[in-house]
Order: C-alpha cells, then sequence, then structure tokens
C-alpha cells in the first residue's frame, strides 16, 4: 500500500450540547455589550479578545450573529446569519467599527430589551447570550428608571432576569473591571461602587483624554452585575489585562483541540490522536461527526468521547484518504 507522510496543520473547534438532537439545532448568538464611556479602558480589548473570538470559534454554517449594544438604550448593531466564510469576515470587520460613546448606562432597560429580541426569535433555535459589561446602571435623566431608589432598581432586575431564565436560555456573562484594575474611583451607592465623575483611566491608570461616564443624578446609580448574575443563575467570567486571551473561551466554555505533529510514515487508512480539552465546570460528552478534507467526510466512522469538567482525553480518529491522494510527504488541510 502506498505510504504518505501526514501533518494536519488547520484546526477547528468541536461543539458541544446537551445531545445529538440539540447539536443539530441552529444557534442564536446574541452578545449584548455594554458601549457607555465607563467601557472605555478595556473596550478595544473586549471587541478583539471576547466578541470576535465568540464569533470566530463558536458559530457554525447556519447560525445566526445578534450584537446588541446598550448605553442610555439598546441598539441592534449587526444580525448575520451565517452561511459562508464571508459572512464570518464580515461581521468581524462590522465590530470594529463600534466605539464606546455612551454618557449614561441605563442596566435595567438593557435587560428588559433583551429580554423582549430574543422572545421574538425563532423558538426552533438554541439560544446562547453573552453579556459583556462591567454592570454599572448609570441612567440618564429622560430615562423611565431615572427616579428608582437602589432596591427599586434590584426588584426590577430580579423581575426581568426571572423571565428570562424561565426560558431556559444560556447564558454567559463577561465582567469588565469596575474597581481596581479599571482603577475607577469607587463609592458607596446603589449596590455597591460607582464611578465618580471625572476620573479617567487607561489599562489601570490614570490617563489624559480618556473619555469617563460622569455619574448622574439616578438615587439608584450603581454596580448591580452580581444581582444580574444571581437572577440570571448566569456563571460570570472576569476579564482581565493577563487573561483576555482565555475570557472567550471561558465564557461560552469552547472545547479546545490539540493536534499531533507529522505522524510519519502511513497508508491511506490510519488513525491519529486528537486531544480534546473542557474548560467548563460541568461534563460534555461530544460527537465528532465529521473530518472534511477537499470538500470531502473522511471520517470512517463516528467519535463519541465523554470528558469531565476541566479535563482532557484524547481520542483516536479513523480516517481514509482517497486512492487519488499524491503519495509522499504532505500536509492535509481537515474541518472538524
Amino acid at each position: 500500500m502506498k505510504k504518505i507522510l501526514l501533518a494536519i496543520v488547520i484546526a477547528a473547534c468541536l461543539f458541544s450540547g446537551p445531545s445529538a438532537e440539540a447539536q443539530e439545532k441552529p444557534v442564536d448568538l446574541i452578545v449584548l455589550l455594554d458601549a457607555s464611556q465607563s467601557m472605555f479602558p478595556y473596550f478595544t480589548d473586549v471587541v478583539d479578545f471576547v466578541v470576535s473570538r465568540i464569533a470566530r470559534e463558536y458559530l457554525r454554517f447556519g447560525d445566526t450573529f445578534h450584537l446588541l449594544t446598550f448605553t442610555d438604550s439598546v441598539q441592534i448593531e449587526i444580525v448575520q446569519a451565517v452561511r459562508t466564510e464571508q459572512d464570518i469576515k464580515s461581521l468581524l470587520g462590522r465590530l470594529y467599527l463600534l466605539y464606546p460613546l455612551g454618557k449614561s448606562t441605563d442596566l435595567v432597560s438593557a435587560l428588559s430589551s433583551l429580554y423582549q429580541y430574543v422572545s421574538d426569535l425563532p423558538e426552533s433555535n438554541r439560544k446562547l447570550i453573552v453579556m459583556v459589561t462591567d454592570g454599572m446602571h448609570n441612567p440618564s435623566s429622560k430615562s423611565p428608571y431615572a427616579d428608582l431608589s437602589a432596591d427599586e432598581v434590584r426588584a426590577d432586575i430580579e423581575q426581568t432576569t426571572a423571565k428570562i431564565r424561565e426560558n431556559g436560555w444560556t447564558i454567559r456573562i463577561v465582567r469588565v473591571p469596575f474597581n481596581g484594575e479599571g482603577a475607577r474611583v469607587a463609592s458607596e451607592a446603589g449596590s455597591g461602587q460607582t464611578v465618580a465623575e471625572g476620573s479617567e483611566t487607561h489599562n489601570g491608570a490614570a490617563s489624559a483624554g480618556t473619555p469617563s461616564e460622569a455619574l448622574g443624578s439616578s438615587p439608584g446609580a450603581g454596580e448591580y452585575l452580581s444581582d444580574v448574575a444571581s437572577g440570571l443563575g448566569a456563571p460570570v467570567t472576569d476579564f482581565t489585562s493577563g487573561g483576555k486571551e482565555e475570557a472567550a473561551q471561558r465564557s461560552v466554555e469552547i472545547p479546545q483541540v490539540r493536534f499531533p505533529g507529522p505522524l510519519g510514515n502511513l497508508g491511506y487508512d490510519f488513525v491519529f490522536p486528537l486531544d480534546i480539552s473542557n474548560p467548563s465546570s460541568r461534563s460534555l460528552r461530544l460527537e465528532l461527526s465529521g473530518v472534511y478534507a477537499q470538500g470531502r467526510n473522511i471520517l470512517r466512522k463516528s467519535v463519541f468521547v465523554d470528558i469531565p469538567g476541566e479535563s482532557e482525553r484524547s481520542v483516536q480518529v479513523p480516517l481514509t484518504l482517497s486512492d487519488n491522494f499524491p503519495a509522499g510527504p504532505t500536509s492535509l488541510e481537515i474541518e472538524l
């Protein structure tokens, strides 16, 4: 039998779900992104290392990406069905046109609008919501929530998050630093810390010319992320300068695939090892149902693997190349 030297050079993520049936359903991936000025020190990194990476690594063909931004109101920035590689490139390009300009942040309104928006999407699709914010509620004087006290803000958050949670949507929160690493001046108000008027920060240090979000006159202004997370029953991933590369992976719990190096001399029927790590705290059952090379599925049979939380497993992947595949040293680009 002819031999080849095979080195796999392109990897793609595997995708997890509670069952094979659920895996086949298309996904609405909804990102709710805080675009207020209090996000300024981290906004570019958040778009680069969280939003764009989630879009690149999580979306499959047939899924739809939704980007909503919020300041004193919610704006629909992107709705992109993913059918081709160009669709991915298009939505990624549009991400970098965003800029945090909002002078106020209406967190209560944002949650209400999120609930209404997702409720109107097709029920047949699975829903994954990723909320990226520092948790600040600082409404403008024109907001219907401007006069709410801190207790009333919490009550409204509790009511809306309960309705969201009842739908069974998968929700993740990425917390952008508001205090400490973000170097914003904190005082006691609302449920916790607030932005002091005139404070300017960048990457943990004061910086001249950096936009800041002045604290308004709302009696309920403050930081409410713990209330939101508790109401949604959602895990929170902290976005930090040191761990920004892993923020997307941890927030949506994307299984990671590690390929081997050169495999040596092989026949056209061969098996290679694939290492898969599970960064989440829950156990995953994954199915590898196709390995595509040059537009053809070369996987001989489906491969199943159970991976406990925060663990790694190795699977043996059986492949068959066509007889007209050229012999000799080669690199094979594959998509899982």
